[in-house]
């Protein structure tokens, strides 16, 4: 009887699935180091973690690269146990460039809406966005496959899968400091991607088909452009933070200012008296 473990796929048939829990092992350290500082400003020095306001002010590749770095030993190890699950089936299934399109796409989507739930100022790391789109593909290529859309749920091994998927988006619910928003983005992005883009199956008419891909690629963009635009400069931020009542609202802008360039937005005033008056505004709100 062969002893080799199915788990453990044919690293030589999914390279890319195997390129990519390499990837996460080798940028492992950045993202611990970064995360054990537990504040904005430590995430904003690692160059790779998603942060919406830094997409804002020129750093657009963060809404990808977030997906290779995360945030400590345990974190890599449970999102690479679910890697090696998905990875090598789904690559063999799609082939590793369409394989490669549903990682990237559903990072991109898994960061846009985290950026849309959480605000521009929360980190984001971790390959788990990328990990749902693969789910949403896998679901999206069994939904191909049957007779009818819905002729996999009469097969014990879909039922489960589907049950899975929910359990992990149970677990995203329960654990803190994990972001569902960013696992439902990845999830629908993986799954409209396979299902409208990559596998035709018992696919719909070509009109249908043709309008549903134009209007899945405007909100890909209009929503990649969204999150990209440099609206939140820092001589915005400060203004608004000037002239706003509100302290709590206030607060909201500081944090975000805390990042910025603030030697440009006020060049009269040296960077560090604004730091210091930005944090002191932010330890005396957290006092209260």
């Amino acid at each position: 009887m062969s002893r080799h473990k199915p788990w453990l796929g044919q690293p030589q048939e999914t390279p890319l699935t195997y390129v990519v829990l390499l990837a996460w092992a080798v940028l492992m350290y950045p993202g611990r180091r970064a995360g054990s500082e537990q504040t904005l400003a430590g995430w904003a020095r690692n160059e790779l973690a998603s942060i919406g306001y830094l997409a804002h002010q020129g750093e657009p590749w963060r809404l990808l690269t977030h997906a290779f770095v995360h945030g400590g030993l345990m974190h890599v190890l449970f999102n690479g146990a679910a890697l090696v699950a998905f990875g090598p089936g789904l690559e063999r299934w799609l082939g590793s460039k369409r394989f490669a399109l549903v990682y990237f796409v559903g990072a991109l989507a898994s960061a846009i809406a985290g950026v849309f739930w959480h605000g521009p100022w929360t980190p984001l790391v971790g390959g788990s966005g990328a990990i749902f789109a693969m789910m949403g593909a896998v679901l999206a290529l069994n939904m191909r496959a049957g007779r009818h859309l819905l002729d996999f749920l009469d097969h014990a091994g879909s039922r489960a899968f589907l049950g899975l998927v929910l359990a992990n988006l149970i677990l995203g619910w329960v654990i803190p400091n994990v972001s569902n928003a960013a696992h439902l983005g990845g999830l629908l992005a993986g799954f409209v991607l396979t299902f409208c883009f990559l596998e035709r199956g018992h696919a719909p008419t070509d009109r249908v088909s043709r309008a549903a891909q134009a209007g899945w690629l405007l909100l890909l963009l209009s929503t990649t452009l969204y999150t990209c635009w440099p609206t939140a400069r820092g001589d915005y931020l400060l203004a608004r933070a000037i002239e706003i009542d509100d302290p709590a609202q206030r607060r909201v802008f500081l944090r975000a200012l805390r990042l910025a360039p603030v030697a440009e937005s006020r060049p009269d005033l040296g960077a560090e008296e604004w730091y210091e008056m930005i944090d002191r505004d932010l330890r005396d709100g957290e006092g209260k």
